[in-house]
C-alpha cells in the first residue's frame, strides 16, 4: 500500500509466558475502515492499544503517519465536565487553541448530534450518549488516524447505526480507521477486515475476496471456515 496510514511489522506481545499477540503485520491506507475480528483473547485489544501507545510491544515496529484518536473499551470522560467541556479538553491537549479549537469542537457536535447536549454534565448522560461524547472526543482535534476497541458495545441497534454512519463521514474525510468488532453485520460494512486466531492475523482481506476464497456462501462460515483451518495448521 503506496499511502499507508498505520503500518506494523511483525508485531508481538507477551503477558508473562503468555503470548498475545504473534508476529502481526498488516497495512491500513488513509480513508479505509479496518475492522479486526476474532474470539475474545485473540489479540484485538492488545493490538490496539500497541498501536494507541499504551502498550510497549515485546518484539516488532510500526509506524503512524498523523495524529491519532483513541476510543477505548472504557471511555476516558470526565464525569462533573459538560459535554462541551469534555470535547474542549481533549482537543486542547492535542494543541488546537482559539477560532481553531472553537470550530473544532462545534462541528464534533454536530457531526455526533451532540449539540443540544452540549451543557449537559456528562454524568447525566446514558451510556449511548457517553459513547457518542467520546468519539466526539476522540476525533476533535481531526486525527488522521482513529483507532476504535469495540466502540459499538452495548449500544442499541439504532444508535450502532448512527456510529457506522459516523464513521463513513469520517473516513471519507481521509482519516484511517481501525476498529476491534464482535458483529458481523459491521464487519460487512468494513473495506477490509482482519481475522485474529490465538494472536495470529490468519487471513486479511475484504469481506467479499475472504467469501471468495473460502468458497462460502456467507462471511460467517468464511470466517468459521478459517478459524478451522487456523486451528489445523
Amino acid at each position: 500500500m503506496t499511502d499507508a496510514a498505520i503500518s506494523a511489522n511483525e508485531l508481538a506481545r507477551n503477558f508473562g509466558q503468555r503470548p498475545a499477540l504473534r508476529g502481526v503485520s498488516l497495512e491500513i491506507g488513509r480513508g479505509e475502515i479496518y475492522g479486526l475480528l476474532g474470539s475474545n483473547g485473540s489479540g484485538k485489544s492488545t493490538l490496539i492499544k500497541i498501536l494507541a501507545g499504551a502498550l510497549k510491544p515485546t518484539a516488532g515496529r510500526f509506524h503512524l503517519s498523523g495524529t491519532t484518536g483513541y476510543v477505548a473499551q472504557r471511555f476516558g470522560l470526565y464525569e462533573d465536565l459538560t459535554v462541551e467541556e469534555n470535547i474542549v479538553f481533549h482537543t486542547r491537549c492535542h494543541g488546537l487553541s482559539g477560532a481553531t479549537l472553537t470550530a473544532s469542537v462545534d462541528e464534533s457536535l454536530q457531526l455526533l448530534g451532540l449539540n443540544d447536549w452540549r451543557r449537559r454534565t456528562t454524568n447525566e448522560l446514558s451510556f449511548g450518549w457517553k459513547h457518542r461524547l467520546a468519539i466526539a472526543s476522540a476525533i476533535s482535534h481531526k486525527p488522521a488516524i482513529l483507532l476504535m476497541d469495540e466502540p459499538t458495545a452495548g449500544i442499541d441497534p439504532v444508535a450502532r447505526g448512527i456510529t457506522w454512519r459516523t464513521l463513513a463521514a469520517i473516513a471519507r474525510t481521509g482519516t484511517a480507521i481501525l476498529l476491534a468488532t464482535h458483529h458481523l453485520d459491521e464487519a460487512e460494512q468494513c473495506h477490509r477486515i482482519g481475522f485474529l486466531e490465538e494472536g495470529r492475523l490468519i487471513a486479511s482481506n475484504s469481506p467479499t475476496e475472504l467469501i471468495s476464497q473460502t468458497g462460502q456462501p456467507t462471511l460467517t462460515g468464511a470466517l468459521a471456515a478459517m478459524a478451522a483451518k487456523g486451528q489445523a495448521q
